[in-house]
Order: C-alpha cells, then sequence, then structure tokens
C-alpha cells in the first residue's frame, strides 16, 4: 500500500515538472515544491531532496540513455518502458485524467516506435 502511494507521488511530481515546465531546482525550490504538492511526509523529506539530487541533480529536463531500451526521464528518472508497460499504464490511467493520460498516451506510442 505504502509503495502505491510512494509511485503514484513519484509519478505525479515526474509528470507534472516535466509537462509542464522544465527546470534546474535549488535544494530550497524544490524542498517548496515538494511541499506544495502535497508531499505529506515531511520527516523523508530530505531523503527525497537526497535521491533526486543523485537521480537528476534537480533537473526536471534530465534524460539518461543507458541502451537504445533504456532511457530514463526527469527528476526520478523514470522509464517509459516500465510506465508504458500494460499493467502500468492502467495504473496511471486509474489515477490521472485529461491531458495529462493523453500526453503519457502520446509519450508511450512514441517510446513503444522507438524500442520496436
Amino acid at each position: 500500500m505504502a509503495s502505491g502511494r510512494a509511485f503514484r507521488f513519484i509519478l505525479i511530481t515526474f509528470l507534472t515538472f516535466t509537462l509542464i515546465d522544465c527546470k534546474v531546482f535549488t535544494r530550497c525550490q524544490l524542498t517548496r515544491e515538494l511541499l506544495k504538492n502535497n508531499f505529506h511526509q515531511k520527516t523523508f523529506l530530505s531523503n527525497w531532496v537526497c535521491l533526486i539530487e543523485q537521480e537528476s541533480d534537480r533537473n526536471t529536463a534530465a534524460h539518461t540513455v543507458k541502451t537504445s531500451r533504456k532511457q530514463y526521464y526527469g527528476l526520478f528518472q523514470v522509464s517509459l518502458v516500465e510506465i508504458c508497460s500494460p499493467l502500468g499504464y492502467r495504473s496511471i490511467r486509474a489515477m490521472l485524467m485529461g491531458k495529462l493520460v493523453e500526453c503519457l498516451r502520446l509519450e508511450c506510442s512514441e517510446e513503444i516506435e522507438l524500442t520496436g
């Protein structure tokens, strides 16, 4: 249950930051942004900031290519291949609505075409 909530938080944060505005946060800005986006686990806030620094250096436009099938995006370096799997897509679709779902669907279509 907790891992499901953490996944939703990571995904919503990823989509919010990458679809709206690409930027590099300072630690203070990132903390404020996490709190503004309903991050309620203040005890672990410093851990999340540290995780984001290690994954993307607080850059929402971060893009890492390990192989043609392994590409990671955003603050948390989320893989579209994993998210776009039928199971991952269904869980995302269940919690998001409107344009975010449409943008994700388009991203998944492009990713699937690129990776075959």
